[in-house]
């Protein structure tokens, strides 16, 4: 969205927050919310319209029902809070007793950890020492061939 449309999305968003009235006040509620409100500006704009002392009675108006919403507002969040509270009450007890089966499930981890790093270390060795093995057979066996072809040299050069 572009810098405009926020910023109306962000207007809608606050005026939906400002508490309704059946009053018609003598200037616009969201002229608060805007980004560049001038207090100044605001008076002078009133001013053209509507006495000083009727924007005074819309804006004592306006700000009693600013602080009843608030109040509203406060009071249901702090109902909310305390409702939250008091369940979290028997929490405390509930985490302590998890603790325990996990800790002891750490333990166990780490020692079913530590099974299968040894077992490793021993298939690794048990590996090297296969292919040492399995080089050394090898080794022999090219030996046997070559013991058998020189029997057989000497046999022919007997002959």
């Amino acid at each position: 969205p572009s810098l405009t449309e926020k910023a109306k999305m962000a207007e809608e968003a606050a005026s939906s927050l400002l508490p309704s009235s059946n009053k018609r006040f003598c200037f616009a509620r969201e002229d608060f919310l805007r980004e560049n409100f001038d207090v100044d500006e605001f008076i002078s704009s009133c001013r053209r319209r509507v006495s000083l002392e009727a924007l005074h009675d819309d804006l004592s108006v306006h700000y009693k029902a600013l602080k009843n919403a608030m109040m509203e507002l406060i009071n249901k969040d702090y109902a909310d809070f305390v409702s939250l509270s008091s369940s979290l009450v028997g929490m405390e007890k509930e985490i302590a007793d998890i603790l325990i089966p996990l800790g002891q499930l750490r333990e166990e981890v780490s020692m079913v950890r530590e099974t299968v790093d040894s077992t490793q270390r021993k298939l690794e060795n048990l590996l090297e020492r296969r292919a040492d093995y399995i080089k050394k057979k090898a080794a022999l066996e090219r030996y046997l061939v070559i013991t058998q072809k020189i029997n057989s040299i000497e046999q022919l050069l007997r002959l």
